[in-house]
Parts: C-alpha cells; structure tokens; sequence
C-alpha cells in the first residue's frame, strides 16, 4: 500500500475519508484473522466428508468387503405374537 500526502491546502474531508478506508480494511483485516480458523476448519472436515468412503476403504478393508456365501440363507425371523 503507498502512504499518501496531503498539501497544505487540501481539505479536511479527504484526509477523513482515507481515514476511514483505512479504518475498514483494518477491521476487514481482524475480520479475515477471525474467520480464518473456522475456514480451515470446514475446509479440512469437508474434505474428511468428501473422502468418507475412500478413507474407510484404506482403513478398514476386512470391513467394506463381504465375502460370497455358498449355504442357504436363514429363514426369516417370525413376528412377535400380540399378548
């Protein structure tokens, strides 16, 4: 950012107003340093959540995998009679 100077004949208004442009890219400044983390943060658990399937596919393989079997299924379970 360059520093500005004003002539001795220039007016007040404009030094107030790059005063308060300064003064919002201050605060938009702390704003960004605030927000920062929470950006991360949701940066990093989105992309856990986008990968989701991927992870638990290196993590756990014996998990994700069902191995084929060749016997009958079990009968279904019967409903629960009424007292």
């Amino acid at each position: 950012m360059t520093d500005t100077t004003f002539a001795p004949g220039a007016s007040s208004g404009a030094a107030q107003s790059n005063a308060l442009y300064r003064a919002v890219w201050r605060w938009h400044f702390y704003a960004g340093l605030l927000i920062l983390p929470i950006m991360i943060l949701m940066a990093v658990t989105g992309g856990i959540y986008l990968f989701k399937d991927e992870i638990n596919d290196a993590l756990y393989p014996e998990m994700r995998k069902v191995a084929v079997q060749t016997s009958a299924p079990l009968p279904p379970a019967p409903s629960p009679r009424p007292p």
